[in-house]
């Protein structure tokens, strides 16, 4: 496993843990994440220029564990933005 963890904004060690795998990803990409209580969390995938790609709503969650489908998009490195009411934090993902 890989992660390049690149900005955080989480004052609370909301978002300390993410795994994000597997990293470099040829499609599917697995997101895990415990936090503390129960929050709303979404994630957004943007490009390097800070393109708006694909936004996903979690919902209400204390346990993440999805899958993401980055097949459709073209090899490269993307920022997969996790974030709460009270804490963000980036994942740089490569795509093969």
């Amino acid at each position: 496993r890989v992660s390049f963890p690149v900005a955080t904004n989480d004052p609370a060690d909301l978002l300390t843990d993410p795994r994000v795998f597997p990293n470099p990803t040829s499609g599917l990409l697995d997101v895990r994440l415990q936090l503390p209580e129960a929050s709303a969390l979404r994630s957004t995938v943007y490009d390097l220029t800070g393109r708006h790609l694909q936004p996903y709503d979690f919902g209400r969650q204390r346990r993440l564990n999805e899958q993401l489908d980055f097949s459709a998009f073209p090899a490269g490195i993307y920022l997969l933005r996790l974030h709460t009411v009270d804490a963000a934090r980036t994942v740089r993902i490569i795509k093969r």
